[in-house]
């Protein structure tokens, strides 16, 4: 007796695929919001003065761009 089983679209495989999806955008999210906050804090007081920003705003700013919220 012959039968086939499927295991690529099985609830268990989908439930994981989501997981690891969500981690990955999740260390994708942390790690532009590390450069935005290292690249703006190297800036200095002038240069961060010239576009507008002021130093004890930079931690929102990086927060705003990688999560948007």
């Amino acid at each position: 007796m012959a039968y086939i089983v499927n295991t690529h679209s099985t609830p268990v495989r989908s439930f994981f695929y989501g997981i690891a999806a969500q981690i990955a955008e999740r260390v994708e999210r942390y790690s532009l919001y590390r450069k935005t906050l290292t690249e703006l804090s190297r800036l200095s007081d002038r240069e961060l003065a010239d576009i507008g920003v002021a130093r004890g705003s930079i931690e929102t700013i990086a927060i705003e761009h990688a999560y948007g919220n």
